[in-house]
């Protein structure tokens, strides 16, 4: 397994990068919401598990889709 050429800029701007780091931190945030009581003052706890599972939906289908600021170009398309 390699590393493919751009990897920084795909880190940086991937909309699935962006979404399963956010349902990471809703994940997490769910599972220590006891721990970190001022996590209710902005979201309601009931909220957290969704949020975790329409961020990792939405990844996976942005993972998918085609980014211009990433892909560049499309080919193709005529």
């Amino acid at each position: 397994m390699t590393l493919i050429e751009d990897f920084k800029k795909v880190l940086l701007r991937s909309w699935s990068i962006r979404l399963t780091v956010l349902s990471a931190i809703a994940g997490a945030l769910a599972q220590f919401q006891e721990q970190i009581p001022n996590i209710q003052a902005y979201v309601d706890p009931h909220l957290l598990g969704p949020i975790s599972i329409a961020c990792a939906l939405g990844a996976t289908v942005a993972r998918v889709i085609h980014q211009e600021n990433i892909s560049g170009e499309r080919h193709g398309d005529e």
